[in-house]
């Protein structure tokens, strides 16, 4: 049986309804126009707008599509907010991603239900989980934000579950490299020939691998926070290359090098040191002065920074990790991240039996990080096998 239809435009029919306004300025009575496929379409959505203008929904935002409102949201809210440059950057990169173009991003704000984001992530089946995890709190975010202005009742994102067989595999991926270590007899293999081949570059690996420090907090070191008189250091910076968008148009982005506040609080750190660790400092002291004699002005250390290029400018991480790959295949060392030269300190400082709070306060991890707590439980579970095979004959 076909619906009854009352209005027609172009070649569509349409069953309209009406809702009194009240009057304009000059008298005139006003009316809102509800459209659907059939009388109850239409008075379903007559009523629905109704019941969201009792609730002080703004429904000119809320009828938004989520792409053009989380855009403006982006653009609008959070750059300005102070964020930092390389946070924009991984939130807009998400959104572009993930979101933009995707099978949600024209429904309109007001439509969205827990319901709808579960089918959403159950069928992104190309997506990994930390993406997933990424779009669900940056949609959390905004749905957050339009709930405090208005535009919606309850944030849909709250009991969305991320689908149980993409967090299985992405522990399985992770579960065997997750704490990979490197032995004693490979570290010092490898601080050796890198001092040899590249001091500075050895200097830099030196740091990462004694003190557990991020490659980004060695490279942010600056000369006022390293004293070498009485051996100490403040860890608080990390160099980053960031990606940095015009504040007029998205498409429009630069790299530079910034000097970022550390992770977090629990990041900030002072360190100390032997008169080892003095002689890694010593190269790039050394360094710095034959660059500046054979730069003369054109050596410009303009962040003030402990490692340089021969110009004065930061050193790209990403130079550290192709020197790092080549110098593992010389040394015929299976390839295993940089990162895990910190894995490798946490894992010392459990079998030189530091407590597991004071390595958090080391490395710059928060009291009962999980991370910190893996490790070391890592750690002793290969000392039970140690003890087992060595000690009882198993």
């Amino acid at each position: 049986m076909a619906k009854r239809t009352n209005f027609e435009s172009g070649s569509n029919q349409y069953f309209r309804v009406s809702l009194f306004l009240g009057y304009d300025s000059r008298g005139k009575k006003k009316y809102k126009y509800f459209y659907g496929d059939g009388k109850q379409d239409a008075e379903r959505k007559k009523s629905e707008y109704i019941n969201a203008s009792r609730n002080g929904i703004d429904l000119n935002r809320a009828n938004q599509p989520l792409e053009t409102a989380m855009h403006s949201w982006l653009k609008d809210k959070i750059k300005g907010s102070g964020i930092k440059d390389n946070t924009y950057d991984r939130y807009m990169n998400t959104f572009t991603t993930h979101i933009k173009g995707s099978s949600i991003a024209f429904l309109k704000v007001s439509e969205f239900k827990p319901h709808i984001l579960q089918s959403f992530y159950n069928k992104a089946k190309d997506k990994s989980y930390s993406q997933i995890i990424m779009t669900n709190k940056l949609l959390k975010r905004f749905f957050d934000y339009a709930v405090t202005n208005d535009m919606i009742l309850k944030n849909p994102t709250n009991g969305v579950a991320i689908p149980n067989e993409i967090k299985e595999k992405y522990y399985l991926d992770k579960k065997d490299t997750e704490f990979e270590v490197f032995e004693p007899e490979e570290k010092e293999r490898i601080i050796k020939a890198a001092l040899i081949k590249y001091p500075i570059y050895g200097a830099i690996l030196y740091l990462a691998f004694n003190f557990g420090m991020r490659i980004g907090e060695v490279l942010g070191l600056e000369i006022p926070v390293v004293d070498l008189k009485n051996g100490s250091m403040i860890v608080e910076k990390s160099l980053e290359y960031v990606r940095v968008y015009d504040d007029n148009d998205d498409e429009k982005t630069h790299y530079e090098f910034q000097l970022l506040n550390t992770k977090t609080r629990a990041s900030d750190r002072p360190l100390y040191f032997s008169n080892e660790t003095k002689t890694k400092f010593k190269i790039a002291e050394v360094a710095r002065d034959d660059f500046k004699k054979k730069a003369g002005s054109s050596y410009i250390n303009r962040m003030n920074l402990i490692f340089t290029t021969s110009s004065g400018e930061p050193i790209d991480s990403r130079n550290i990790i192709h020197f790092w790959k080549r110098l593992l295949k010389t040394l015929d060392i299976p390839y295993r991240k940089i990162h895990f030269s910190r894995h490798t300190f946490v894992t010392e400082l459990y079998e030189k039996g530091v407590d597991e709070v004071t390595a958090q306060m080391i490395i710059g991890h928060r009291k009962g990080s999980k991370i910190t707590k893996a490790i070391y439980t890592h750690a002793r579970q290969n000392n039970v096998k140690d003890v087992l095979i060595n000690l009882l004959g198993n």
